[in-house]
């Protein structure tokens, strides 16, 4: 048997395994990605601020990670006994890269949970805040405009409206707000724009001043509850400028547009990289590759970060939402830039599922730079600078990154395909 034969007799049939293996592969590999994930962060959704959440979720997400790792290592070890060949690159993005991506992001909320106090927030105390102060003007309604008294306002409040009405978690004792007692003096005629209730360090029964407001160490924005009947969003730093008492004026100063002009200047560095890329080779290799991608997804963190400027100061948003749009959006232009730049620079451009190790993986890093940049461009517009709001976000980021990257994938599949057989007919 010649040379010639050998040549034209090896590479069909194991280049047809190695193609089905690294097709089941991957489809087993981003279905665990995307599955397992999204039910243990639905679970967490419905008990936020549990540490013991945060805890089940890291070892089962550590879990996933391994079993990924080691579906890696064995469809490796198969495509090579059938004859096949697996690059290093094929093998090190979806199989290594992009499960340690998440490991790594995962670690950070689980540093994240136990820098925070242990006093945290439940899920929604910002919309309980309002809850409760229709409850406290229902009150005051039905008692001749008297509000409920300073030192036994909660109990007051559940005898008169029954504990469904509430969420204090009676049996722990704990209310994370608290009432003016200048408000409560003046009653009906305390002014609108006067603070009525407040976050405070949990309790039962508190009340006081300014002295006792406490706001969440991982939010940028707090709500409080005005005499009016009305919630203002602030920043916790300007609680001093609320109208505490009947000679105060409330004077909440505008923050400073960081975020508008950081988001200008990455739009030019955005341009510029669009530049080079038509007028030049440079970004024809890895390091250009990769730097041009990381300003695409610099620029999608910068842009929600402007959108969260201008409309948080007017609604609270929990602070984990950003950083999930901000990487959702970078994840798809990272799938869709980084196959697309792949199936025009290769001279042959290889299957859709062979790409999507190399989306996953861009999709759940662009995620992360999108999301850390969302949020440090906030925290340097709103002077917050604790590591907790970035810390949780990301891995959200991280996470949407991932999945919507992979899913463009989905979606350019036959582009690849029409690339290859135009390549073939020529």
């Amino acid at each position: 048997m010649t040379d010639a034969d050998n040549n034209q007799s090896i590479p069909n049939m194991p280049q047809e395994k190695r193609g089905r293996s690294l097709e089941i592969w991957y489809k087993i590999l981003f279905s665990l990605l995307l599955l397992t994930p999204a039910a243990l962060l639905l679970l967490a959704f419905a008990v936020a601020g549990s540490l013991f959440i945060y805890i089940i979720f890291a070892i089962l997400f550590g879990l996933l990670c391994i079993a990924v790792l080691c579906l890696a290592l064995k469809k490796k070890n198969q495509i090579q006994s059938e004859g096949g060949a697996v690059r290093k690159d094929e093998f090190a993005i979806p199989g290594l890269i992009t499960p340690a991506v998440c490991f790594i992001s995962l670690a950070a909320v689980f540093a994240g949970t136990f820098l925070m106090e242990t006093g945290i927030y439940s899920l929604g105390s910002d919309w309980r805040i309002g809850q409760v102060g229709r409850s406290v003007t229902l009150y005051s309604n039905n008692h001749n405009g008297r509000f409920p008294d300073a030192d036994k306002w909660c109990d007051q409040l559940i005898e008169s409206q029954g504990e469904g009405s509430l969420m204090y978690q009676k049996e722990n004792a704990n209310c994370p707000f608290a009432l003016n007692e200048n408000a409560l003096t003046l009653g009906k005629d305390a002014p609108d724009d006067m603070v009525l209730i407040f976050p405070a360090k949990e309790g039962w029964n508190s009340s006081g001043g300014l002295e006792l407001f406490q706001a969440d160490s991982g939010s940028y924005f707090v709500k409080v509850f005005l005499a009016g009947g009305k919630t203002e969003t602030i920043r916790p730093k300007d609680a001093e400028n609320l109208r505490w008492s009947i000679d105060d004026k409330m004077n909440i100063p505008e923050p400073p547009a960081y975020a508008s002009t950081s988001i200008g200047a990455l739009i030019c560095l955005s341009a510029a990289g669009v530049f080079l890329r038509k007028r030049s080779v440079y970004l024809r290799r890895r390091a250009g590759l990769a730097a041009f991608i990381t300003v695409l997804s610099a620029g999608a963190g910068a842009g929600f970060a402007a959108l969260a400027e201008m409309i948080f100061y007017s609604q609270h948003v929990r602070n984990y939402g950003i950083g999930w749009a901000a990487g959702g959006a970078a994840g798809i232009a990272a799938g869709a830039v980084f196959t697309g730049l792949l199936c025009k620079w290769k001279s042959e451009s290889p299957e859709g599922f062979k790409l999507m190790g190399w989306a996953t993986a861009a999709g759940a890093l662009t995620g992360l730079l999108a999301s850390s940049a969302a949020h440090l461009i906030l925290m340097a517009a709103y002077d917050f600078f604790l590591p907790h709001p970035i810390m949780f976000a990301s891995p959200f980021g991280t996470y949407s990154g991932l999945l919507l990257g992979g899913l463009s994938i989905v979606f350019l599949q036959e582009l690849p395909r029409k690339n290859t057989q135009s390549i073939e007919q020529q």
